[in-house]
């Protein structure tokens, strides 16, 4: 095994060479969870995230088919996000007077799954009690106008295909808006 220090972005493009590769690449995204996430500091996690989201979430659903990683892409996108998180309290093996425990998890397709976990969850039936999500908790990078990517915590519990449709609408209708700003344009210039 080569063990390497990287900073975010020398980190970035290796990630991006991963996502562009095959299905033997796609573990990248069970290793970001697993072992990568608990490496950065806040910043470098949010300033990943946005780059994933702007640069990454493209190659996986702004086409009509389904890409392989597509969901191993969308849950590391679920961990990475620190306003995803919450703490859940659970009674141990699901016992209501069971040893009660905190866990930190994050919410991916509807379940609370543990940090730094990839497939490690809570059942609904074992938890006592959810936190509350700060509401404080803002991006510490994104470019201005993205705001609703880091608000939108419901792609996550959506269906990959789902967020593949919805993805290409707003792509659509981000086009067509272009489309009628240059039409406009060119109108009122008289050609």
């Amino acid at each position: 095994m080569i063990t390497m220090c990287l900073d975010w972005r020398d980190f970035l493009c290796a990630v991006e060479g991963f996502a562009g590769g095959s299905h033997l690449r796609q573990h990248i995204w069970h290793e970001i969870v697993v072992r990568y996430i608990k490496q950065m500091d806040d910043l470098e996690r949010d300033t990943l995230w946005f780059f994933f989201r702007r640069d990454i979430w493209p190659l996986y659903f702004e086409s009509e088919f389904h890409s392989c990683g597509d969901k191993d892409f969308l849950q590391c996108m679920a961990a990475m996000h620190r306003g995803n998180y919450r703490t859940i309290r659970f009674c141990e093996n699901g016992k209501k007077n069971g040893k009660r425990h905190d866990q930190r998890c994050y919410r991916f397709q509807n379940e609370w799954r543990v940090e730094n976990s990839f497939t490690g969850f809570i059942p609904e039936s074992w938890i006592v009690k959810v936190s509350d999500p700060n509401p404080v908790l803002e991006p510490l990078y994104i470019e201005q106008g993205k705001e609703h990517w880091w608000r939108d915590l419901e792609v996550y519990n959506t269906n990959p295909d789902d967020v593949r449709i919805q993805t290409m609408m707003e792509v659509k209708r981000h086009h067509q808006s272009r489309l009628n700003n240059y039409v406009k344009e060119v109108d009122s210039k008289g050609f």
